[in-house]
């Protein structure tokens, strides 16, 4: 996978609601 391809994945956890930033799992 490219880090493009990662990114959107991040993006798209977070818009549905599955993604935490690192901030918030620390």
């Amino acid at each position: 996978m490219s880090d493009q391809d990662i990114a959107l994945m991040a993006h798209l956890m977070r818009r549905a609601g599955f993604g935490a930033t690192r901030d918030e799992l620390e």
